[in-house]
């Protein structure tokens, strides 16, 4: 994700630079050519510095938004979205699937037991693992899917143009990964999850999350490591 940053920030910093100085220039030989004045080179390099300088502040305040913006939108802890962006994003989805007819599904993820594994391995150890189990679902995600930790262990995935099929899809991946990975020394951890597809003709916001929620709870209550559909 560093890399990510890195490379958009020095993009900013190309593209503004290279904008003022294209404007700086223009202007200078405009200038130059209705005065009839000889151009000169120290006449043109000055707009040039000048432009350097604008340039970089232009891209250093718009990476200030950028890093801002960023941090009020994730969760400190596990780099993901956090609960406050989701929502928003969640009722944007929602107008945008009536508008269109679209699909999408959540998954509501419940990491299992996760008590025990704080009291027996100590919260840092615990921490480690959120940490760990966001990062593998992040790098599993489609570009167009959002994932954001809800709150304690629990977190949630938007499916953009997902149905239950897809979504179930998705999940299985990420089961797929989450089994094979070691937690450290805290070894292997489960999850139990509940998907749930937008009904564009019933479905609120509110309704959407209670019927993933309680499939999350049927999961869990038949057994756990698992995901239950909502109806």
């Amino acid at each position: 994700m560093k890399n990510i940053a890195d490379k958009q920030h020095a993009f900013l910093f190309t593209i503004y630079i290279t904008i003022s100085i294209a404007v700086f220039s223009c202007l200078t030989l405009v200038h130059s050519y209705i005065s009839f004045n000889q151009l000169r080179i120290v006449n043109f390099l000055v707009p040039v510095f000048a432009a350097i300088i604008v340039g970089f502040l232009l891209a250093r305040n718009k990476i200030l938004q950028y890093q801002l913006t960023t941090l009020a939108n994730t969760d400190k802890l596990t780099k993901a979205c956090n609960r406050q962006y989701f929502d928003l994003r969640l009722s944007e989805e929602v107008l945008t699937a009536k508008r269109y007819k679209q699909a999408f599904s959540i998954i509501f993820f419940d990491l299992d037991h996760f008590k025990k594994v704080n009291d027996k391995f100590g919260h840092s150890a615990g921490d480690k693992a959120l940490i760990e189990f966001a990062s593998i679902i992040k790098n599993l995600n489609r570009d167009t899917d959002l994932f954001a930790r809800y709150g304690g262990e629990e977190f949630i995935l938007l499916g953009k143009m997902a149905d239950k099929k897809t979504t179930e899809a998705i999940y299985k991946r990420i089961k797929t990964a989450v089994d094979e990975h070691i937690f450290g020394e805290i070894g292997h951890i489960t999850f139990s999850a509940g998907i749930a597809e937008f009904d564009h003709e019933n479905d609120t916001i509110e309704s959407l999350i209670k019927r993933a929620d309680k499939a999350l709870y049927k999961a869990k209550e038949t057994g756990r490591n698992r995901a239950v559909v909502a109806d």
